[in-house]
């Protein structure tokens, strides 16, 4: 408890003249601002400090020495202090303490953290855990274009840093792959904010991103016969490209989702048509996608020729026990009859040359053409387009025309 005796108005004039007994200090403290004092050595050094119970502990805080550091300073800081443990008591104390030291927090540490969490639990609830495929991405972005800052502080990393990085990227890898980069470096560092992990502004949150332009690329008549045919040769060869490839068309959905697809979700809904329950989507929503006769029929014969029992529609022996990657089937279809447009060939050559890319290409082309032939021709009907178009309903219920119609 500070003794009255020892609370003054602090002016100038009255600090010039404080002294203190040869043998021992002397503490004042200020009748103006709470917690601010002013320590007098027997050498007659002065300096002022702030002093209070932070939770319950007594915490010293050293502001400068007067004169060189005037009183409306002094008063300023820890006018600054008293605001700070305000605000920690409104939140109950929680999160870390405004007057302790943080330990130095490296780039290579927050990211760790943020890439653990990806994995086990996920920064969304509503998502969970990141897919395979995009913890690979991330960590591929992270060691190719970040790792270079790995043992960097971030209260060290500039706007001005970020935006030569971004730049450099651009030059050197494309305005894509930039983007994805500092993309990433911004949503680590946002969430190290939100868990209380750093404080401070985000140094990637004012980076103005390069254009990205959407692909314009469809399936073509052509090679929508080509790929049927190609398909068509895979019955009794390999069901599993013959049987993903039908049902990408008749669903429209995407691949990962298609892949995970369990017998389970395969329903009758109260209309007696079939549909299937995704129970988590790319948005973090559930969605049912109505089901054709088509893949129903291709659904049912797989079901048929299932040599062992499993919950997958796409059973597998890797660790979650379903097909998650479909290198194989794509480079096979590219080698055994499906080939690009001669206008595509020289921009996808290399790809092509290591088959990594048709699948991709080909879903993606897929439901931009679906977009495409959405707007050119229109018939009555909702269910189809919820299956397709789950976000892009019209308030009239228009649709595309068959999928039906479009296969034969």
């Amino acid at each position: 408890m500070v003794k009255r005796d020892d609370r003054i108005n602090f002016t100038k004039k009255t600090l010039d003249t404080l002294t203190s007994p040869p043998d021992r200090r002397a503490v004042w403290h200020d009748v103006q601002t709470r917690g601010l004092g002013l320590l007098v050595q027997p050498t007659g050094r002065k300096s002022f400090f702030w002093f209070r119970k932070v939770n319950g502990d007594p915490t010293w805080k050293t502001i400068g020495e007067f004169p060189a550091l005037s009183i409306e300073q002094a008063r300023a800081s820890a006018a600054g202090y008293n605001k700070s443990l305000a605000e920690w008591k409104s939140k109950g104390f929680e999160g870390p303490s405004p007057f302790k030291r943080q330990d130095v927090l490296t780039l290579g540490t927050l990211f760790d953290s943020y890439y653990q969490t990806l994995k086990t639990k996920g920064c969304s609830i509503k998502r969970g855990p990141a897919t395979a495929k995009s913890l690979k991405d991330v960590k591929s972005w992270y060691d190719r274009y970040l790792k270079r800052w790995d043992d960097r502080k971030v209260d060290s990393i500039r706007v001005e840093r970020v935006r030569e990085l971004h730049k450099d990227i651009s030059e050197h890898h494309g305005p894509i792959v930039a983007n994805r980069a500092v993309g990433l470096l911004r949503r680590c560092i946002n969430w190290g904010i939100h868990k209380d992990l750093w404080q401070g502004v985000n140094p990637a949150e004012k980076i103005d991103w390069n254009p990205e332009k959407s692909r314009e690329r469809f399936v073509l008549p052509d090679e929508m016969a080509r790929l049927l045919k190609t398909v068509e040769k895979e019955r009794f060869v390999n069901w599993d490209l013959h049987d993903f490839v039908l049902l990408s068309l008749y669903a429209g959905q995407r691949k990962g989702n298609l892949l995970a697809m369990r017998w389970e979700q395969i329903k009758m809904n109260a209309a007696g048509e079939a549909e299937w329950d995704i129970p988590v989507t790319k948005n973090g929503r559930s969605h049912k996608v109505p089901l054709l006769p088509e893949a129903l029929t291709v659904l049912q014969d797989r079901k048929r020729r299932r040599e062992v029992l499993s919950p997958w529609v796409f059973p597998s022996n890797s660790k979650v026990g379903h097909l998650q990657d479909t290198r194989d089937l794509r480079h096979r279809i590219v080698h055994t009859g499906y080939r690009i447009g001669p206008d595509e060939r020289g921009r996808a050559q290399k790809a092509v040359d290591t088959g990594r890319w048709i699948f991709n290409w080909f879903e993606n082309d897929q439901r931009r053409r679906d977009i495409r032939e959405k707007r050119a021709k229109w018939v009555p009907g909702r269910d189809l387009a919820a299956g397709i178009f789950p976000s892009r309903i019209t308030s009239d219920g228009v649709v595309l025309s068959s999928i039906r119609e479009r296969m034969k």
